[in-house]
């Protein structure tokens, strides 16, 4: 049985180019040029799962009831092997992040010689789970506080400090 031996720390890519849902091509290995969309990120490995690149075969075992078969599935691929192709040239492309002086977003740009020096998108898919999910947080249901209530002060912060006749102190310079 083969075991997979994680990355070491100072081998792991810091800054992450790719993301779920490019478009990528493999430039080296048994799949060079074959293109698909990152289904999976594996960062503690420095791989990505591609679909429809580096296919194995898997034999999956049969029971008494259920008949055995070969399942064809996806493996994942290095980081290294592939590249994002930029949506403007349709070509593989090096990209690099910047940050935009209109608004001061983050975003990815091609830096390849032969690509338009454009601005990436991230997918439309991230955006979506991503905007799906505020809207989960949002909702209110029946259990929640009413954000009125949340916001409004309950204390006065005078009464939590004791005042000098609780202490049972006359005169604040008097010393014993």
């Amino acid at each position: 049985k083969m075991v997979l031996l994680r990355v070491q720390p100072k081998d792991l890519i810091r800054r992450w180019k790719i993301i779920r849902g490019d478009l990528v091509e493999v430039i080296t290995g048994k799949d060079k040029t074959k293109r698909g969309v990152v289904l999976k990120v594996n960062r503690k490995d420095n791989r990505l799962l591609v679909q429809g690149v580096n296919l194995v075969k898997k034999t999956v075992r049969g029971t008494a009831d259920i008949k055995g078969y070969i399942l064809t599935r996806e493996s994942p691929i290095h980081y290294s092997n592939v590249m994002l192709v930029d949506p403007n040239t349709n070509r593989p492309t090096r990209v690099h992040w910047e940050y935009r002086l209109d608004n001061g977003e983050k975003v990815r740009k091609s830096s390849s010689t032969r690509s338009s020096l454009s601005i990436i998108p991230k997918p439309a898919t991230l955006l979506d789970n991503y905007k799906e999910r505020r809207k989960r947080i949002e909702v209110v249901g029946p259990l929640d506080t009413p954000a009125g209530l949340v916001r409004k002060q309950t204390y006065d912060e005078g009464s939590l400090l004791p005042t000098l006749k609780q202490l049972k102190i006359s005169d604040p310079n008097e010393v014993d």
